[in-house]
């Protein structure tokens, strides 16, 4: 028995058939709907005010450096703080990690560097001493 969802459509009465119950559709679904979440988080940030990141440093299981990006907004008086990204970082020093937090949130957030900065007001991050 794959999970992938419908499980919560099996107790609704909903037949769904064999088709969709597969990790490879399960997969499809989630890329699917990632994508619809990403162009949501763009158009609030075009609709922010104000846009501050949060970014925390990890390292995967093949030793290679990540940074896990967050996105706090401000619109129309609501303050929200969502996952945003997962960078690779080629370099683990300051230039690397700017580069690939900043390269990876304007391609995520489908924006450029000047609109970006127009509303960015802060950054926070873990203590580590190259952030």
């Amino acid at each position: 028995h794959h999970f992938c969802g419908c499980d919560m459509e099996d107790m609704m009465g909903l037949d769904l058939g064999t088709s969709y119950r597969s990790d490879k559709q399960c997969r499809e679904f989630y890329h699917f709907i990632a994508d619809v979440e990403q162009k949501k988080m763009a158009k609030t940030v075009k609709h922010s005010s104000f846009v501050s990141i949060v970014v925390d440093g990890a390292t995967d299981s093949s030793v290679t450096e990540q940074e896990i990006v967050y996105i706090c907004t401000a619109c129309a008086g609501q303050v929200s703080v969502n996952f945003l990204t997962v960078a690779a970082v080629e370099k683990a020093d300051a230039k690397g990690i700017y580069a690939a937090v900043t390269d990876q949130t304007y391609y995520e957030l489908e924006t450029n560097k000047t609109e970006f900065m127009c509303k960015f007001v802060g950054l926070g991050s873990d203590g580590a001493a190259v952030m």
